[in-house]
């Protein structure tokens, strides 16, 4: 018997997350770690990358990617604990990215991180 092609609402959600998850590593030059979101640990480690809970990993940060189709959307708590402890490891900044269906894309730091980024700009 054949399976079914029936319509599943959340393999459209599915695709549009893995492209932002593509997209956020090929633009800034890092890596995507595979299965993030499902697996404990990644079974895919590239060398000096650790695998773990972030969707991509660059030279100085990792990076959590979140994707709405809704006008807001809600940072939890455990999301930026779990990211925090994980950059914590590698000695990495710990990023939340937001992304909206309209294309406005948003990042989320601590506020300590953004005064140390904003340092480093300002050439202080």
């Amino acid at each position: 018997m054949k399976k079914s092609l029936a319509f599943d609402p959340g393999a459209r959600i599915r695709r549009a997350v893995k492209r932002q998850e593509r997209k956020l590593a090929d633009d800034g030059g890092g890596r995507r770690t595979p299965a993030s979101g499902g697996l404990r640990r990644s079974k895919w480690v590239s060398p000096g990358v650790m695998p773990g809970y972030a969707d991509a990993n660059f030279a100085g940060s990792i990076v959590e990617a979140k994707l709405t189709t809704k006008d807001s959307i809600s940072v939890k708590k455990e999301w930026w604990a779990r990211l925090s402890r994980e950059a914590l490891m590698v000695t990495k900044l710990p990023i939340i990215q937001l992304k909206f269906s309209d294309g406005t894309t948003l990042a989320v730091m601590s506020w300590s991180d953004f005064e140390r980024v904003r340092g480093h700009l300002e050439g202080a």
